[in-house]
């Protein structure tokens, strides 16, 4: 049997009236001159605080006041008028007029919330009416069947008084500008839910920002702009009880009145869930009434997804979990992401979004849009399940046989909130680039401790991984770029003395949403290095940290080995489009990071322990206007060789094309402790340190 939903009418707890609060005063203030005090009595009959759909005034509320002569359309703004502790009781507004008032009649115009761009009642433009809020596209309602977020900012109210005499207050009766829907959500699932998201989808734009004129009848509401306003109000529920099998619940949306014709057709979703209806006669939506619309939830609803998996937050979102922090996750109908509204706000401070994800084996790639792809960390909650990053909105992920469902969990780090959208999980259709061949090492005939290695070139490699692993401890990565020659020849450095490496060749590829890195190509014969040099030789070390991701910030951070405490402002995360570098700044902040080493510099290799600083090398990247290093060894600044950063956006990942700064120590300051401060006016990268010592 197909089901619908229905509609029923219901008027509001509160009727509207007039209030009786109009005194007399004295005849010698019948006409009021400019800046005399002034009071009006407001009776909200639709305003609302916690109570809900009770009418209550709070202290502190204020509303703009217009008057014009009786019949008049020449009004005059009178500004804010507002409403002290003391004066609750009475309904009493305060301010002062923006003129005389002569002997007569006047026509009073009071509209809720004060805005001081409001200056007229027949508002139509950003030029004579602040925009205000109906309702809003994203509105939260904090557990079932409160109504408390129906107040405020989001139901704007109105009143008009005519023809009250000078002699006397106005008493102006407050109505409604929005019209509330009441969701009543029945469930016959089968099972336990927990409603995160309803949304309502009218015939024409009811939720947004409007300009008011509220001298008309009826009200006349004027849009902002398409932008501005939509055809589906979308309310999120947190804190909302689970609603058990047979049990109800309501939920509440305020709208922008409207009437739908007879033949149109309206959409209402719980948790992503549709369902629609075609009129057969006019639905007509009142300012200061409550339209009851009853749900049956009769789906059963997996607690899972499958591959392939695609999320753009316009579905249901019971399946998932959803965390918030001092801030809600939850949907917005904006795009702000980069895809199409709505979209996914992730709360800062480590508010998260989860799926369980039913497996099964391959490989599989996982991209997503965010306007803030580096603030979100992702993880799956199976071992076994391999998740590789690409970039910050790339994964590569390994499902093996075994697994029967998985956890995947995006987490928002930062301590700004961020937007997700457009997240897939597909089979991973990308071509393995060919194994690197004719893979070649031997001793270099000049260095004890460095290996030549050549390889023939493939097909469609960006840059190629060099690898030197011994039977016990580190491998030694260095990076290639391929410049389209047939073959190459690189020389690894540093390696440790007297000791076996396994030489293999790995090719990354020119576009990775095409291709795949190869398999490694090895040489034939493990090389083993020299004898360590003997005698009154001078051994030198380098240290090298490339950044190829952000670095964590606080004391005793490692950076390839070495101790450092970091700190840093507006440092982003790793740029593998361009750049090849951690970001320092944004395009509209500047930003700062600094490294300082914890204690005096040392760093040990091929168990030599080196200390004496000879050389600091930078290799920077410009995004934005400017980027200023600076060094300091044992306290004393050290001596830049003046090299300007540049721009290059076609470094990709290859930071020995950016802008190298070197420096060299002070006198008599060549050891100690070392600072490395690196400030962006606006945007810029920090790609590499290397340190010589002896």
């Amino acid at each position: 049997m197909k089901k619908s939903f229905i509609y029923a009418g219901a008027i509001l707890a509160a009727t509207i009236s007039l209030t009786n609060c109009t005194k007399e005063i004295n005849s010698s203030e019948a006409a009021l001159p400019e800046g005399i005090p002034f009071e009006i009595c407001a009776n909200p009959t639709t305003k609302t605080a916690v109570e809900g759909l009770s009418t209550k005034w709070v202290a502190g509320d204020a509303l703009n006041l217009f008057h014009a002569e009786a019949g008049s359309m020449t009004y005059k703004s009178d500004g804010s008028f507002s409403i002290a502790a003391g004066d609750l009781e009475s309904k009493t507004f305060k301010g002062t007029l923006a003129s005389d008032l002569g002997e007569g009649n006047y026509d009073w115009y009071a509209f809720y919330p004060y805005s001081k761009y409001n200056k007229t009642p027949a508002g139509s433009s950003q030029d004579d009416f602040g925009f205000t809020t109906i309702g809003g596209t994203s509105q939260t309602q904090i557990g079932n069947n409160s109504t408390a977020h129906l107040c405020g900012t989001v139901c704007p109210l109105y009143g008009v008084a005519k023809s009250v005499a000078s002699s006397a207050t106005p008493g102006i009766t407050m109505k409604h500008l929005t019209s509330i829907i009441e969701v009543n959500v029945t469930n016959n699932s089968g099972k336990d839910l927990s409603v995160s998201s309803v949304s309502f989808t009218g015939t024409e734009d009811i939720v947004g920002t409007y300009y008011i004129n509220f001298t008309q009848t009826p009200v006349v509401y004027t849009s902002r702009g398409e932008t501005y306003v939509s055809n589906t109000a979308s309310l999120s529920v947190t804190g909302g009880e689970t609603i058990a099998d047979g049990a109800s619940a309501k939920f509440y949306i305020a709208i922008k009145p409207f009437t739908a014709p007879d033949g149109s057709s309206l959409t209402l979703s719980v948790n992503g869930y549709k369902k629609k209806v075609t009129l057969t006669k006019d639905i007509v939506f009142t300012a200061g009434h409550i339209k009851t619309i009853n749900f049956n939830f009769d789906k059963v609803v997996a607690d899972y997804v499958t591959i392939p998996w695609t999320e753009d937050f316009s579905g249901d979102l019971g399946i998932y979990s959803l965390v918030s922090t001092s801030s809600d996750t939850k949907t917005y109908n904006e795009n702000t992401a980069g895809g199409e509204s709505p979209e996914l706000l992730v709360a800062k401070n480590n508010g998260s979004f989860s799926a369980k994800v039913k497996a099964s084996t391959g490989k599989y790639l996982l991209t997503f849009k965010s306007n803030h792809a580096d603030y979100l960390s992702i993880s799956v909650d199976k071992l076994e399940v391999i998740l590789s990053k690409v970039s910050d909105s790339e994964y590569n992920l390994t499902i093996p046989e075994g697994v029967a469902f998985f956890n995947i969990t995006f987490t928002n780090t930062n301590s700004s909130n961020t937007r997700l959208d457009d997240i897939s999980l597909k089979t991973d259709e990308r071509t393995t680039l060919t194994k690197p061949s004719s893979v070649m090492a031997e001793l270099n005939s000049d260095t004890p401790n460095s290996i030549d290695v050549v390889w023939a070139s493939v097909d469609n490699a960006g840059s190629y991984v060099v690898t030197a692993t011994p039977a016990t401890g580190n491998s030694v990565n260095n990076i290639v770029t391929a410049d389209g020659s047939d073959s190459y020849f690189y020389t690894i450095t540093g390696l440790a003395y007297e000791t076996e490496y396994t030489i293999s060749v790995v090719a990354k590829p020119s576009d990775t949403s095409l291709y795949l890195d190869s398999a490694a190509g090895e040489a034939e014969q493990p090389v083993t290095t020299g004898v360590k040099p003997t005698g009154g030789e001078t051994v030198v070390k380098t240290y090298r940290h490339v950044f190829v991701e952000k670095p964590s910030t606080g004391g005793n951070v490692t950076l390839s080995g070495v101790s450092w405490n970091i700190t840093a402002t507006n440092l982003g995360g790793y740029n593998s489009n361009n750049y090849a570098g951690v970001q320092i700044g944004t395009s509209k902040k500047d930003g700062q990071i600094t490294l300082t080493s914890p204690s005096a510099w040392s760093y040990t290799a091929d168990d030599v322990t080196v200390t004496k600083i000879k050389e600091v090398r930078l290799w920077l990247n410009l995004g934005g206007t400017s980027v200023t290093p600076s060094v300091t060894i044992g306290g004393k600044a050290a001596n830049s060789d003046g090299t300007k950063v540049t721009q290059n956006k076609n470094a990709v990942k290859d930071w020995t094309k950016t802008t190298k700064v070197t420096f060299t120590p002070a006198a008599g300051s060549d050891t100690g402790v070392i600072v490395i401060d690196v400030k962006s006016v606006k945007a810029g990268y920090i790609c590499a340190i290397e340190i010589d010592a002896e």
